[in-house]
């Protein structure tokens, strides 16, 4: 298995921004709410995720192939070196759709292995979405992004 992503990839401007940090805090919001003591998060990016958990007093270590991310363990997702639920919680935050359908199934079976208590993935919300702006006279206007409608198809 090689790496899918550069560091580079991970710079400020580029990967970290408001609709990221929006994610991360929903995602810590997960994890905390399961009450967990360790925990172990799959592809761990920058490692804002880890800091941001460990400000909060959640341990968290690290799994990546890549070891210039400098992960807790340089391992691949679908070999885990840790025993049956080795930890209370395995997360894996925009990674899965890094890898085929049929694979992510099989990391997917290894996470379950590996948590005790839960598995906590999220997937990019890849959905084209249409700005729709509103304008109260008063001088308040607000953008809000609107689904467009979707088309379905029926088989012949």
């Amino acid at each position: 298995m090689q790496k899918q992503v550069n560091k580079s990839h991970y710079e400020f401007g580029k990967y970290v921004h408001k609709r990221r940090w929006a994610s991360m805090w929903h995602q810590l919001d997960e994890v905390i709410k399961l009450n967990p003591e360790r925990v172990l998060e799959v592809g761990p990016g920058p490692g804002l995720f880890k800091a941001m958990a460990g400000a909060m007093g959640v341990h968290v270590e690290t799994l990546d192939l890549d070891p210039e991310l400098e992960p807790d363990h340089v391992a691949s997702v679908f070999e885990m070196p840790f025993e049956d639920g080795a930890f209370d919680i395995v997360c894996a935050f925009q990674m899965l759709e890094h890898l085929p359908f049929e694979q992510s199934l099989e990391a997917f079976r290894e996470m379950v292995r590996v948590a005790q208590k839960a598995v906590v993935i999220s997937l990019p919300d890849a959905a084209t979405r249409w700005p729709v702006s509103f304008h109260v006279p008063q001088g308040w206007t607000s953008e809000v992004p609107y689904p467009p409608p979707q088309v379905c198809a029926a088989p012949a």
